[in-house]
């Protein structure tokens, strides 16, 4: 559903739209590895959007600030993942 425009300076817009018989509850995950010693672990924040950012039209024109996330801090909700298969850049083989 969602599509993304990502810019140079960090900030990103995601965007979409779905025909749904029931109403939905948008989420944005956030996926990182700082602060982390383990290569095979990975945090996750759920940032959920507030429902009045969501509009029942194609007439949506309040943007939702996300603001500044500092990956170090700790968010709720969000989860530690291990052992999973996170793929390396090519730097890092």
């Amino acid at each position: 559903m969602g599509k993304v425009k990502k810019f140079v300076n960090g900030q990103f817009i995601v965007y979409g739209q779905a025909k749904e018989l029931f109403k939905i509850v948008p989420f944005l995950y956030i996926y990182h590895q700082c602060v982390y010693d383990s290569h095979n672990c990975i945090m996750r924040i759920t940032k959920y959007i507030p429902s009045r950012y969501v509009a029942s039209d194609n007439n949506c024109f309040n943007a939702y600030d996300l603001g500044y996330i500092e990956l170090s801090k700790s968010y709720y909700p969000q989860k530690l993942i291990c052992n999973t298969s996170i793929k390396k850049s090519k730097k890092e083989k």
